[in-house]
């Protein structure tokens, strides 16, 4: 189990917006209540009007705010968000503005993900069935209202669509909006839509699915995708259900919020990150790791965690909260406890995570000594002759791109040797 105070935010969501101002206050402030504790925003119309929207939340640094112009940019914005903040939070949902996360037995997202993702040391995530709802018969706009307040009718649940919220350490890299490529030896757990379903309001009123298709699709460099037909033949089939549930829950807990003297900005500053306690940490996580009477077993998959003291070790010199002194020291003792992880039982999927972060690793060419770079090669090489044994056996295309990741870092190893002796 991963230790959840070794992260500045337990759940955080990822999202690219363009023309969303109606809607991102009643999204962002619906997703807080329902225990989301970060958001990265990646603006693809870097509208003036949104970053006024989105100031307050920046300001109390709920959100993290990325400009992200050019078109077709949606996927893009996934891998970028994936290789930047994969360390920031233990859990990452990638949703879209006319999505809500709705967990239906009065938990919180994060309670029904861990009730989940807990125990198997091989899950990845989880998969979330998509509830379509449609127009509630609306033809206009009607910006006074929030979309759960307009939209109250969806069509039957079928199993055809899922949206993902991931361990991000897991996932090499999206190639859908729906479906991340996971590393070796990790699986998604699929959740009942008894327990959370996302509810997506694909079409909202017939006006603003006029207006959606204006700014083009995410995905698809095509235009009229959300044209009059599309309209009518997705309508048609979502407004069967009357379902306020979401609704109600939301208001719900806005009456509890409110009854206990809270308040939309209470909340956000109570989700402020304080990095010297999270910093704290590292000492409870590694402790243990220097006991010379340690069974081996003691490390048993436990590779992950110290992978993530790894990158918080950086992250805290760049927030210069230690100086070199203790880099030195703590790196020390992380590679080794890495070391043993890697000599235990492990997830393949951790040791795909370490070549993923060595590139970055190795440029802290200052911290890194040469015992480490023999490590580090050493695990290099034997994971790529494994890689080539699987090959063989299996003729993965994608694992023939990890081993020319692996002849990379190779050659910055080769590198770290010139600049050590000059």
């Amino acid at each position: 189990m991963i230790d959840k105070d070794l992260f500045p935010y337990n759940l955080a969501v990822v999202a690219i917006m363009k023309n969303e101002e109606p809607y991102v206050k009643e999204w962002l402030e619906y997703h807080l209540l329902m225990g989301v504790d970060h958001f990265y925003i990646y603006d693809n119309g870097e509208s003036e009007e949104l970053k006024k929207i989105l100031k307050p939340y920046i300001d109390a640094e709920f959100v993290t705010y990325t400009p992200y112009p050019g078109k077709v940019r949606q996927i893009e914005a996934y891998n970028n968000a994936i290789q930047r903040f994969r360390f920031e939070c233990r859990y990452m949902a990638v949703i879209d503005v006319d999505e809500f996360i709705f967990p239906k037995n009065s938990s919180t997202i994060t309670e029904i993900i861990d009730s989940h993702l807990d125990a198997p040391t091989n899950s990845a995530g989880l998969e979330i069935w998509i509830m379509r709802f449609g127009s509630s018969g609306h033809e206009k706009a009607d910006y006074t209202k929030g979309v759960l307040e307009r939209f109250t009718r969806r069509a039957e649940f079928h199993e055809d669509s899922i949206k993902c919220i991931v361990n991000p350490r897991r996932v090499d890299f999206f190639w859908t909006t729906h479906f991340p490529s996971y590393f070796r030896g990790v699986k998604p757990v699929r959740v009942h839509e008894y327990e959370m379903v996302v509810n997506h309001y694909h079409v909202k009123s017939r006006e603003e699915f006029s207006l959606k298709n204006k700014r083009g699709h995410g995905v698809f460099n095509k235009e009229d995708l959300y044209n009059d037909f599309e309209f009518e033949v997705y309508d048609k089939q979502a407004n069967n259900i009357v379902d306020r549930d979401a609704l109600k829950y939301r208001n719900t807990l806005q009456i509890a919020m409110t009854s206990m003297g809270d308040t939309i900005e209470t909340l956000m500053e109570s989700k402020k990150v304080d990095y010297k306690k999270i910093f704290g940490k590292l000492s409870d996580v590694l402790t243990p790791t220097l006991d010379p009477k340690q069974p081996l077993s003691f490390f048993d998959y436990k590779m992950e965690n110290y992978l993530i003291c790894l990158n918080l070790i950086f992250s805290c010199r760049e927030k210069e909260l230690i100086g070199d002194k203790d880099v030195e020291f703590l790196l020390e003792h992380t590679i080794n406890a890495i070391d043993k992880s890697l000599r235990a039982k492990f997830i393949i999927a951790d040791a795909d995570l370490l070549l993923n972060m060595l590139p970055e690793i190795l440029t802290q060419t200052q911290f890194i000594t040469k015992i480490h770079r023999q490590f580090f090669e050493k695990v290099i090489l034997e994971y790529k002759q494994a890689l080539q044994l699987g090959i063989k056996e299996n003729s993965d295309l994608k694992d023939w791109r990890k081993i020319s990741d692996l002849e990379y870092i190779l050659r910055m190893l080769k590198s770290f040797d010139a600049y050590t002796q000059n």
